[in-house]
């Protein structure tokens, strides 16, 4: 009776699940952001700063424009603290005009993106700030952006529906932070 119980109580050990291996969860990611989305087109302006909104600027923290696309950054925002001609400074996404540019975490165009871990995805630096998952390799210059093989897209914010929905899951609309600023944010899931 005992060696039974013995045997009942070591089947009860859980055994961990095998994790999902780094190349099956880019393919993962990639299959993911295959998928139809309706694209959301922003009003970007070159008054305030495409990632915390603040119109202001200071001496230490300027507010510096893309000569190509227009889009306006705060240095320390951006991870560009080192620019020291305003007038001719290019985002990171125009310093690779041959690459398709757009955030792998939301539908906006446009606006503040930095380059990822993975080759050919990009993010909007607000959108990788609200990822638990997602960081920055280097905190200064603000990129590569780090851990979109671990996001989980069952976590998502929803936003009011006057949005227009990004990817979906289960027919459920995720949007993005960058996205809710433009609508009240109506409930975390």
């Amino acid at each position: 009776m005992l060696q039974v119980a013995e045997s009942h109580a070591n089947s009860l050990v859980s055994v961990k699940p095998k994790k999902p291996s780094l190349k099956e969860r880019k393919h993962k990611l990639l299959t993911f952001l295959k998928e139809r989305y309706e694209p959301v087109y922003a009003k970007w302006t070159t008054e305030r700063c495409a990632v915390c909104r603040w119109v202001e600027d200071w001496d230490y923290n300027k507010i510096i424009i893309c000569n190509r696309c227009q889009i306006a950054v705060h240095q320390e925002c951006y991870g560009a603290k080192n620019v020291k001609d305003f007038t001719s400074w290019v985002c990171k996404a125009c310093e690779t005009p041959d690459i398709k540019r757009e955030c792998c975490l939301c539908p906006v165009k446009g606006g503040a993106l930095k380059p990822t871990d993975i080759h050919t995805l990009w993010v909007h630096v607000t959108c990788a700030w609200f990822r638990p998952e997602v960081s920055f390799a280097s905190d200064e210059k603000m990129e590569p952006a780090l851990g979109l093989h671990y996001l989980n897209f069952r976590f998502v914010l929803f936003a009011s529906k006057s949005m227009v929905p990004a990817h979906s899951v289960a027919n459920v609309p995720l949007i993005s932070m960058p996205c809710a600023h433009q609508g009240p944010v109506t409930e975390w899931r």
